[in-house]
């Protein structure tokens, strides 16, 4: 499943399989901290034409509160957890993009950005939640990407890792090579390649220093499994101004 930590703490969950991929689980619930007990959603079973029911949903909270459902469908949109409302906002430009083949980052509160799917594909896109909440395409990656991992950077700015080059799922095909999109000139800049195959279940995170630790991959999809990671030090980390992490 999608799990999503609500404003008052509480852990919203969707989608997922009760078996297998053709046995999806249709009902969302939130698990209340205080009372240690799960509440059931039967009502959004088919919100959004089916962008609630999709394997892997990617969810982030708006300013406003609620749920946004950024994919992988097309229909993209709120969620009310209060009434168990859905209430559509706009279709991506760029359709279904595949349920885990794409990645989406909110950069800024209420800003969205999704890049990469099935079959592979460079373009990438963006919404703003406290603007016009329409999808608007930004500039092409340098290569298509199925499966990459987006980061936001101590900077504000989105890294882009991993993935397969085209619509394969081994490593002859991997993406080695990384890039930072910009919000300020909303461009993408070529950054330093990985040493190791980053595909299937692969992630990266930003550490605390401000450094990336890129892992994993594979467990699955006759993918190769691989136990190991790497760091990556961004460019800001070499810069003569002073960095401010940003806190969230």
């Amino acid at each position: 499943p999608s799990t999503v930590t609500l404003p008052n703490g509480d852990i919203f969950t969707m989608s997922g399989a009760n078996g297998s991929e053709s046995d999806l689980n249709y009902t969302p619930e939130i698990w209340s901290v205080a009372a240690s007990t799960w509440r059931k959603l039967p009502e959004l079973r088919d919100c959004g034409g089916g962008s609630c029911t999709l394997l892997y949903p990617w969810l982030h909270i708006a300013p406003n509160g609620k749920i946004f459902v950024s994919g992988a469908n097309q229909a993209t949109g709120y969620i009310d957890t209060n009434n168990a409302a859905w209430t559509a906002v706009d279709d991506t430009t760029a359709g279904f993009r595949g349920a885990y083949m794409a990645t989406s980052v909110s950069y800024e509160p209420g800003k969205v950005l999704i890049a990469g799917g099935l079959p592979a594909t460079n373009s990438a896109e963006i919404i703003d939640l406290n603007g016009n909440k329409k999808w608007t395409g930004v500039t092409n990656m340098a290569i298509p990407r199925r499966e990459p991992t987006g980061t936001v950077l101590a900077d504000g700015s989105v890294f882009i890792t991993g993935g397969n080059e085209n619509s394969s799922s081994n490593d002859a095909s991997a993406a080695f090579s990384a890039e930072t999109w910009s919000p300020a000139t909303k461009k993408w800049t070529a950054a330093d390649h990985t040493r190791i195959p980053r595909l299937y279940h692969s992630t990266t995170l930003l550490l605390p220093d401000g450094r990336l630790l890129n892992m994993g991959g594979g467990l699955g999809a006759g993918v190769v499994t691989h136990k190991n990671y790497q760091i990556y030090s961004p460019a800001y980390l070499y810069s003569a101004s002073c960095l401010v992490v940003r806190r969230f």
